[in-house]
C-alpha cells in the first residue's frame, strides 16, 4: 500500500524533496536507490532521477510546473528485492488568483 504525501507548490518554486521510507522498510533493509515518475496533470508522464544520501530519497521537483494536480510516484529500491515500498507525492500548482476591490 502507497503512502500519500501533499504539498502546494508555485509554479515558480524550485524544490527537493526528501523521503524517509524508514517506516516501510522491513527488518534489515536498506534502501538502495529509487525511481520517481511524474504524472502531470495532460501530456505523458516522465521520469526524474532521484538521488538517495543517508537512507533518505530525494526528489527533485522541476520549476515550472504547469497549475493542477501533479502526481510523483516514488518507488524504493531495497536491498531485499522482495519489498518495494511506494510513496505518493501529490503536489498541487494552484492558480493565479485575482483580487478586485
Amino acid at each position: 500500500m502507497a503512502t500519500h504525501v501533499h504539498l502546494e507548490l508555485h509554479a515558480s518554486e524550485e524544490l527537493v524533496k526528501a523521503l524517509d521510507f524508514a517506516p516501510q522498510l522491513l527488518a534489515g533493509d536498506t534502501l538502495t536507490n529509487g525511481t520517481v515518475t511524474h504524472i502531470p496533470p495532460s501530456g505523458l508522464p516522465v521520469s526524474i532521477t532521484p538521488s538517495v544520501v543517508g537512507g533518505l530519497l530525494y526528489v527533485p521537483l522541476p520549476t515550472g510546473l504547469v497549475v493542477g494536480s501533479h502526481k510523483f510516484v516514488c518507488i524504493a529500491v531495497t536491498s531485499n528485492v522482495n519489498n518495494s515500498p511506494i510513496i505518493i507525492l501529490n503536489v498541487t500548482v494552484p492558480g493565479i488568483q485575482f483580487s478586485f476591490d
